[in-house]
């Protein structure tokens, strides 16, 4: 009888030392996400009251300096609302805690909702915008209208902030649709300054931007697009990107929904 031992106190030490720092990184993770989520929650609160107060006062007639005061006022907290908003969505993705919801929405009045926000943004700046849907798209459709909102403003805005001419454009197409499943194509195009193509990859990654120039010259925190990569990717889908530098860019990606008869 040959008989063999091995040690492998050594090995064990190993397993329970790197699942106790999976676990203290985990706890850190949740402890921080939950840090931002109230941080941002009570920043939030306040900063919304600004901003409608701010809205009321600028109904009242008042002298241009004093006008011109208020509006700077109005568009530094909403700057700093999307800051907010981007850091306390970026918290929950990061933690595993935005869940995609499935309910019945009317989907082209969601649009054409979308369309009239972003149309007085794109007004200020002199740009034409347009929302071109296509009609084979049925009008109730079982999804997460939320998060849909808000991955279209995401890019809109972005579009919007990067074109100082020209035009921005959502289009809504239907690829496929097989019996109540259809599977709809969103792009959104614009004329803005362009991604050069060693960026492209890039600019999807958390608190990136094209370059340094363009974070000092139009802000932001660089989560957006970060943001809305992920959402899609919660949804099914998958975005993807052409640009030319100074020649515009186009988002675009597919998401599938099942038919609804109409809103629950």
């Amino acid at each position: 009888i040959i008989g063999t031992t091995i040690n492998i106190s050594n090995l064990k030490k190993v397993e329970e030392e790197s699942a106790t720092a999976k676990d203290v990184a985990v706890k850190a993770l949740e402890i921080k996400a939950e840090f931002l989520s109230n941080m941002s929650h009570e920043i939030r609160t306040p900063m919304n009251a600004i901003i409608g107060l701010t809205d009321i006062v600028l109904q009242e007639p008042l002298t241009e300096i004093v006008k011109d005061n208020l509006k700077t006022i109005k568009h530094s907290a909403d700057n700093l609302l999307v800051v907010i908003n981007d850091i306390l969505d970026f918290s929950k993705i990061e933690a595993g805690k935005v869940k995609i919801e499935k309910t019945s929405f009317n989907f082209i009045y969601q649009l054409e909702h979308i369309e009239k926000t972003m149309q007085f943004k794109a007004q200020q700046k002199h740009l034409e915008f347009n929302l071109i849907i296509d009609t084979d798209i049925p009008e109730f459709l079982l999804g997460d209208p939320f998060r849909l909102n808000q991955i279209i403003l995401n890019l809109c805005s972005n579009s919007i902030k990067f074109t100082d001419k020209g035009h921005v454009d959502i289009k809504v197409k239907l690829k496929k649709r097989v019996g109540e499943q259809v599977s709809i194509h969103f792009s959104v195009e614009d004329s803005g300054i362009g991604i050069s193509e060693d960026r492209q990859k890039e600019i999807f990654e958390s608190f990136t931007q094209a370059n340094v120039n363009i974070t000092r010259q139009f802000g932001g925190t660089g989560l957006g697009l970060s943001i809305t990569k992920q959402l899609i990717h919660l949804m099914g889908g998958q975005i993807q990107l052409t640009s030319q530098l100074d020649q515009g860019s186009k988002f675009f990606f597919d998401l599938d929904f099942t038919i609804s008869k109409s809103v629950t």
